[in-house]
């Protein structure tokens, strides 16, 4: 999932201001579908710096990938990594849910 953290959509209450999210993920599909990643962090980070370039009003986003029920010794659960993007700077995280 993708979560829009801030930006000018909180802050009021304008329609113009809004996201479209059928357009963004028409736009993510046209745009990372054909590409190939060894990884999904790679793939969160692109999409991000993506999300950011294109939509003017977004400036904190977090996006979240889940690896459901992967077999890793000793966890149970999900593990997923978190991708938090604020302009330029970025921070992530590794998670695991029961």
């Amino acid at each position: 999932p993708i979560k829009i953290i801030d930006g000018k959509i909180r802050k009021n209450d304008n329609i113009n201001d809004t996201i479209c999210y059928n357009k963004l993920f028409e736009l993510i599909s046209k745009n990372f579908d054909h590409q190939k990643y060894h990884l999904l962090e790679k793939l969160a980070y692109d999409i991000g710096k993506f999300i950011i370039k294109n939509y003017k009003n977004i400036d904190n986003l977090e996006i979240k990938i889940e690896k459901p029920e992967l077999k890793i010794e000793n966890i149970k659960g999900d593990i997923g990594f978190v991708l938090n993007l604020r302009n330029d700077i970025t921070t992530s995280s590794y998670c695991v849910s029961p």
